[in-house]
Formats: C-alpha cells, sequence, structure tokens
C-alpha cells in the first residue's frame, strides 16, 4: 500500500480519491495537463485500495475503471496537443517548422476547437476548456502577429465564446461573463471599424445577448435588460436596412419579448 493511502480508513481514502478527482479536472479545464495526470494517478492508487480492499464491491471497481480510462484520454490530449504544437501530420509529413507558418497554426487552432466542441457534446466540459484554451492561445498569438486582420481577431472573439458557453454550461457563470465581455470587446471594435458589414453588427447583437442570457441567470434584471436593449437597437437598424428579410424581424420579435418578460413586475 502506499504511503498515502496508508493508515487511512475506507472513509477517508474515499474523500481523498474525491478530492484528487476534483482537483485533476480543475487541472484539466485549466490547460495543466501534466499536473492533472500526477493528481489523476493518485486518485487511481487510492481507488485501486478501495477496490482490493473490499473486491467483491462492483462499484468500487467502476470507479478504478473509470479512473484508469480518464488517465488514459489525457495522455491523448497531451499527446495530441503536443503533437499539434509541433505541426505534425500524418498526412503530409509536416515537421515542427510547420508549426511556425500562420497557415498551418490557424489549421491547428481549428482542429482544437473541433475537438473541444466534440468533448462538450459528449459532457467532457474540462477536456474541451482545456482544447478550446489551447487553441484560443494560438489564436492570440497569430491575432498579435496582425493587429489589423479583422478575421483572425474574429478567430479569437469566437474562442472566447465557446469557453464562456462551456463554463456556463458548468455553473462558472461569472468566468463566463469574463469571457464573453471579452468577446464582446473585440467585436465592438470590429463593427466600428466596420459599420456596414451586417455579418459583424450580427456578431455583435449575438454577443450581446448571450451576456444578456448569463445575466439573467444570475438574476442582474437591469444589466440584462441593458445588454438586450442594445442588442434590440442594433437588430432594427439591420431590420429597416433589410425590411424584407424575415429573419431581422423574427429576431426584433424574440428580443421584444424577453425584453417584456425582464421588464414585467417580479
Amino acid at each position: 500500500m502506499s504511503a498515502i493511502a496508508r493508515g487511512l480508513n475506507p472513509d477517508a481514502l474515499a474523500a481523498s480519491a474525491r478530492e484528487r478527482q476534483q482537483a485533476g479536472e480543475a487541472l484539466i479545464a485549466r490547460g495543466e495537463l501534466a499536473a492533472a495526470l500526477d493528481v489523476l494517478r493518485e486518485e487511481l492508487d487510492l481507488r485501486r485500495h478501495l477496490a482490493e480492499r473490499d473486491p467483491d464491491d462492483a462499484d468500487k471497481r467502476a470507479q478504478v475503471a473509470r479512473t484508469s480510462a480518464r488517465v488514459a484520454e489525457v495522455l491523448v490530449f497531451r499527446s495530441a496537443i503536443t503533437a499539434l504544437r509541433q505541426g505534425v501530420n500524418a498526412g503530409c509529413g509536416l515537421g515542427s517548422l510547420a508549426a511556425k507558418e500562420p497557415a498551418r497554426q490557424h489549421d491547428i487552432s481549428w482542429t482544437l476547437s473541433s475537438a473541444g466542441r466534440t468533448l462538450a457534446a459528449q459532457g467532457d466540459a474540462a477536456g474541451a476548456l482545456a482544447l478550446h484554451r489551447e487553441g484560443l492561445t494560438i489564436r492570440r498569438e497569430l491575432a498579435a502577429r496582425e493587429p489589423r486582420n479583422g478575421k483572425l481577431q474574429l478567430d479569437v472573439s469566437w474562442s472566447l465564446g465557446s469557453i464562456a458557453d462551456i463554463l456556463d454550461a458548468t455553473g462558472a457563470c461569472e468566468d463566463a461573463l469574463v469571457a464573453l465581455r471579452e468577446s464582446l470587446a473585440i467585436r465592438r471594435v470590429l463593427a466600428a471599424a466596420d459599420p456596414g458589414n451586417d455579418g459583424l453588427q450580427c456578431d455583435l447583437a449575438a454577443s450581446l445577448v448571450r451576456i444578456a442570457e448569463i445575466l439573467t441567470g444570475m438574476g442582474d434584471r437591469a444589466g440584462a435588460l441593458g445588454a438586450y436593449g442594445e442588442a434590440r437597437d442594433i437588430v432594427s437598424a439591420l431590420s429597416a436596412r433589410e425590411p424584407e428579410v424575415a429573419a431581422r424581424r423574427e429576431d426584433l420579435a424574440a428580443l421584444d419579448e424577453r425584453i417584456a418578460a425582464l421588464g414585467a413586475p417580479a
């Protein structure tokens, strides 16, 4: 028996395993995969000792299997991210120098984002956050190299929005707002620089709506109304510009409904 487990009763052992599980998932979500592996391996050691003490308990055996699988997943995450960082592509044999090429880095960021969306859909929020944050790091680097490239700036805003959605889904509303507000700030700059671009105006309105939704959930009616109101102004202007587009009128009606609901007496 390891030094960690020695002398602990089963309840204390189980509590210690749960603590390591939570710590490991938090580290994964922050992208600290090496540290997460160390903690998850400690959890696995504890789970194994629990199962050895009670070999007839199917639940304890299942916990060992789950933790083993999670360690394996994190190993795959780390290997995949390392390979992507180095620009490794088995299909075309690109070497590590390719990772320095902007086009290649852009492809890598999209690969990470796509994998992150897949993990989020499967319910693995921590793994999804790790991949999205890695993709965000790459996109920030690309945008910093070309600060006047609006598309690269918009990519950063999309990564921030994806991260915010996962944080919101896991109940980390304040952290989600931080990401969304940074995304909003980027979109404000882009929309102001190109006021005739309907796509950028729509992106700006969408960011405001997401912020309003989270603020509504947090009970901040005034903040939500302010965000919804600004989004409505944008959609109203777009609708006036293109009165024949039914989707604009539908968006406007939906915003009016939300504003009315928030403005009604509680």
